[in-house]
């Protein structure tokens, strides 16, 4: 079904934002933009998320962990945790401790931009600290790319 609304959605450019869940989408004028909306295909969350956190890998095996990848449902609401579901969105940011502050930097949480933007905030700011309690998931995975990046960079040295 997800399938058959984006392809509606790119033949006709744009989704009243009447008719688009809260959350689900940024608006302009009365209109979800498209980029939002293309954004909730599974492949295009998971070029997105490895796009975004190129230069952070951990990052992206984080989003693996926490949402399978996953900012909105098939019915369009955001995606919310299932042991807490004030977590919220592909990096499964909780609200109670930081939409409000989320908010005051500009990032809507909500909307898998704003989602990723605030997760590498967090990241710059704590580290991987606030996904510590799914580190059983995703440590061995940051370990292989630390490896993988420190690698690269030897290669690279050697190169020059």
């Amino acid at each position: 079904m997800s399938i058959g609304l984006v392809v509606f959605f790119v033949s006709f450019g744009t989704l009243p934002a009447s008719a688009a869940a809260p959350g689900t989408a940024s608006s302009t004028s009365g209109t979800a933009t498209m980029t939002s909306i293309m954004a909730s295909s599974t492949a295009s969350v998971i070029d997105t998320i490895e796009s975004y956190f190129a230069d952070v890998p951990v990052l992206a095996a984080i989003a693996n962990c926490e949402s399978h990848n996953t900012q909105f449902n098939d019915d369009g609401t955001v995606y919310r945790g299932k042991v807490n579901p004030k977590d919220v969105g592909v990096m499964q940011i909780n609200e109670r401790f930081h939409l409000k502050r989320s908010k005051q930097l500009g990032y809507n949480i909500y909307t898998l931009e704003g989602n990723l933007a605030y997760a590498k905030e967090l990241y710059q700011e704590q580290g991987v600290a606030p996904w510590s309690a799914s580190a059983f998931c995703w440590g061995r995975t940051a370990k292989l790319l630390q490896a993988k990046v420190q690698n690269s960079n030897t290669i690279a040295a050697n190169l020059k």
